[in-house]
């Protein structure tokens, strides 16, 4: 395991100390108030560095976080989202492109609709895989940083009354492309 005793907590800055709290095992937190929270400061963080590449993966998606997701990007004038995986079937019984109308006819996305399917729906893919994986990543030079949670990006875990697991983790950038987004582009595990 990598040792992140290097990241100090700094005044003003929860969002290091957060993840220095997660990084060293495993924690249970409580979805809206915690895990909710640190997945947009953590997007937010990534996505205000251009150099960064930055993947989201839920087979659970609703209107409000993918708006989350377009707000951060512009709010970062951001155009560095590489990946995003979601089930086509992500919203109750509702697919994919009824949560990308909900997010274009609603105001905010009425005005930023090309920006929004260009850097945003561009980026989306629905594998064939039925994946349950949840993360958010960011790849920059030859580390990823990931935060690997239970919670689905969903209404139904940042929105309610749920306890979820939440683990911080560097790794270099192969192996979270040959270990996390490999098996979700190839259709899951093969076995021998």
């Amino acid at each position: 395991m990598a040792d992140y005793d290097n990241i100090k907590p700094v005044k003003n800055d929860a969002l290091d100390y957060k993840l220095k709290e997660i990084s060293r095992t495993f924690s249970v937190k409580d979805g809206i108030s915690y895990v909710y929270p640190l997945w947009k400061e953590l997007l937010d963080r990534w996505f205000s560095n251009k150099k960064r590449e930055v993947y989201i993966v839920s087979p659970f998606l609703d209107p409000e976080r993918l708006r989350d997701v377009c707000q951060l990007m512009l709010k970062n004038q951001a155009d560095n989202l590489a990946l995003f995986y979601v089930r086509n079937k992500c919203h109750w019984k509702k697919c994919l492109p009824f949560v990308e109308d909900a997010v274009l006819n609603a105001p905010f996305g009425k005005v930023n609709a090309k920006f929004i399917k260009a850097s945003v729906f561009a980026k989306i893919k629905t594998p064939q895989t039925h994946f349950h994986a949840k993360f958010i990543a960011s790849v920059t030079g030859d580390t990823a940083e990931v935060l690997i949670t239970t919670a689905n990006f969903h209404c139904c875990h940042f929105e309610n009354d749920r306890c979820d697991t939440v683990f911080y983790q560097k790794m270099s950038k192969q192996n979270f492309m040959d270990n996390m987004l490999a098996p979700i582009e190839r259709g899951g595990f093969k076995t021998p």
